[in-house]
């Protein structure tokens, strides 16, 4: 989108949205900072299409997380692991964040990720983004607290902005509704495709990719092995402390993966049970993703499908929401590369 047009949008439509802003603002202030809700947002937001924390200049390296609202897994790396990386590196200014929400599947458009309220949703946080972008952390992590489930429809993603203290929530529906965003959430597909992207939450940095969701210092030792500024005095009492991680800096993929693997097997364990809204019983699968673009959808809950779709492999690192084409049976959300 032009940026001129945003600008304009942003001007005109102020006005009407200050009373609500104020008005939840009186809420929020009751209830315990959130470091995702306060997350930093740069100076130039408007420079970003795509929700962004952090500072602005040409010499801060950006990190992107791939991630979907309805995904348990993107879940709960935002309830555990961003925090820390917001800490480490994000609020010191050592790091962008952006945030992809994968409606699609990576470089198919044709077929949604998890279920056909996912273009919708990612819409939705693009337009919060681009109205009121002080406001789009604090909607970012309501939204995973309270992760929306089945059909969501506008009225919920509305009243859900509302909630966070986002302005103008409704012509930000209205405007999502026409399909104003529409290239941008399909362009997230494309670029997921060319990251190599396969499951959710992915995070990428200088063409690398990993799983954030597992053991904290794991993933703060592979951002810090890929920065090329020096570590902070934070960093380094933070690596002292954690007495339950590797003890040994970690420069390479390969040593990271190591290093985390007893995480990796018993947090795949929490997973299951997540994603059942605690049911850790798996069965066949009674619904798949819809693949169509029709307002209608399965009245099944996301979460019962993603759990019955979902397949652990103990050994491996890349654990995450997953849509495997490659396999001709009916449980094709999976985690092996193997049928």
């Amino acid at each position: 989108m032009q940026e001129k047009t945003r600008l304009q949008r942003r001007t005109v439509l102020s006005a009407t949205g200050t009373a609500t802003l104020l008005g939840v603002a009186g809420i929020a202030t009751a209830e315990a900072p959130s470091t995702v809700a306060n997350a930093p947002v740069p100076g130039s937001a408007d420079a970003y299409t795509y929700p962004t924390m952090g500072v602005d200049g040409d010499d801060v390296p950006t990190a992107t997380v791939y991630g979907n609202f309805k995904c348990p897994y993107t879940r709960k790396f935002v309830s555990g692991n961003l925090s820390a990386i917001i800490d480490e590196f994000v609020s010191t200014g050592r790091l962008r964040l952006q945030f992809y929400n994968l409606a699609y599947q990576p470089g198919d458009t044709s077929s949604f990720f998890i279920s056909s309220s996912d273009p919708r949703c990612a819409a939705m946080g693009i337009g919060t983004w681009d109205e009121d972008p002080s406001s789009y952390w604090q909607f970012f992590a309501e939204t995973f607290d309270d992760p929306p489930s089945g059909y969501v429809d506008f009225s919920e993603l509305t009243s859900r902005a509302r909630s966070a203290g986002v302005s103008n929530a409704d012509q930000i529906a209205d405007r999502v509704r026409a399909g104003e965003y529409d290239a941008e959430v399909e362009r997230v597909s494309a670029a997921a495709a060319s990251d190599g992207v396969t499951f959710t939450p992915t995070f990428e940095l200088g063409g690398d990719t990993t799983a954030p969701h597992h053991g904290t210092q794991a993933i703060l030792d592979w951002i810090e092995s890929r920065l090329d500024d020096e570590p902070t005095a934070s960093t380094e009492s933070t690596e002292s402390t954690e007495s339950t991680e590797s003890t040994e800096s970690t420069e390479s993929t390969e040593s990271t993966e190591s290093s985390d693997s007893a995480d990796t097997i018993t947090e795949n364990e929490t997973d299951r049970t997540e994603a059942g809204s605690g049911d850790s019983t798996t069965s066949e699968p009674n619904d798949t993703p819809s693949t169509t673009g029709s307002e209608g959808e399965s009245t099944d809950s996301d979460e019962s499908v993603i759990q019955t779709q979902m397949r652990n492999v103990d050994d491996t690192e890349d654990a995450g929401a997953i849509w495997d084409k490659k396999c001709d049976r009916t449980d094709v959300w999976g985690f092996d590369d193997e049928c």
